[in-house]
């Protein structure tokens, strides 16, 4: 626990969210920074090619709610739930999605 007295940088105080996932309704992060057990709708995937329309074509699409259900111990890979689909993204794939938590 904190003291009210004590001082906290931006960036601890985001470390801290992230870590705890006490998000904001209005906080947009990447996929990669929910927790596991964490619910979220997609915002928007960047990038272009052949890896975007792929992610696009399995589902994941802007206004979608899916659950992050498991991450591997290094963080890669990420599996997620889509709709009773269970799908494992490369971290690299998840940092490219923008999403924002739901309660």
């Amino acid at each position: 626990m904190r003291r009210a007295d004590v001082k906290v940088s931006p960036v601890e105080q985001v470390s801290f969210t992230l870590w705890t996932g006490a998000f904001s309704m209005s906080s947009s992060v990447s996929l990669e920074q929910i927790l596991p057990g964490s619910s979220c709708r997609i915002e928007r995937i960047a990038g272009t090619g052949a890896v975007r329309q792929r992610l696009m074509d399995m589902g994941l699409l802007p206004d979608v709610e899916l659950r992050v259900e498991r991450k591997a111990p290094g963080g890669d890979p990420i599996w997620v739930n889509l709709g009773g689909w269970q799908i494992a993204l490369r971290e690299k794939e998840a940092r490219s999605i923008t999403v924002k938590a739901t309660a």
